[in-house]
């Protein structure tokens, strides 16, 4: 029945592990406000705020991912969220766990 849904919510799983990995540009303001820090410990801020943001904005993307059902946001609607939200679409009930039956179902390791 919500088979056809089964690859967009897929998407939304990869979406909400790769907001919580560090990428290249994270590590890189990270370690130019440790340098910056050591030099002065009042520049740190050059390189932690844009990392922050970018963390920040991978985060947004992830929590506002759209619900393949319902098209509304699937994780949090709140415009500043403060994590990825539930397992579940906060609409319509469509679960992220009928993406693992149906992986785990077609016969793979």
């Amino acid at each position: 029945m919500d088979n056809k849904w089964v690859d967009q919510l897929s998407a939304i799983k990869r979406l909400r592990k790769d907001a919580y990995r560090l990428d290249s540009k994270i590590i890189i303001m990270l370690a130019a406000g440790v340098v910056l820090s050591g030099i002065s410990p009042g520049l740190a801020w050059i390189g932690g705020v844009p990392a922050f943001f970018l963390f920040y904005r991978k985060v947004v993307k992830s929590a506002h991912a759209p619900c393949p059902r319902c098209k509304e946001p699937f994780g949090v609607a709140q415009k500043w969220p403060l994590g990825v939200g539930g397992d579940e679409c906060q609409n319509c009930g469509l679960e992220l766990k009928l993406a693992e039956s149906d992986s785990e179902s077609d016969g793979g390791p």
